[in-house]
């Protein structure tokens, strides 16, 4: 989204983080929920949640330095 920040994965991380903080705690106090499911949940989606998002962007950026902008 942005050309000389990453706004797009400064976006989606600081939202994953703040989701995961938030699951946590409900899952902690509120809904009680197993540690396996919670860490199921909380790390495994919004893990990949946040982790893909900087993936996506940086190999997209290796691509077009490498082989000019994409069409």
């Amino acid at each position: 989204m942005g050309r000389t920040f990453p706004l797009g994965t400064f976006v989606v991380n600081i939202s994953g983080s703040f989701l995961i903080g938030l699951l946590m705690s409900f899952f902690t106090e509120k809904f009680m929920v197993s540690p396996q499911v919670r860490l199921f949940l909380v790390v495994g989606f919004l893990g990949a949640y946040t982790t893909f998002s900087t993936f996506e962007y940086e190999t997209g950026n290796l691509l077009k330095t490498v082989n000019g902008p994409l069409h």
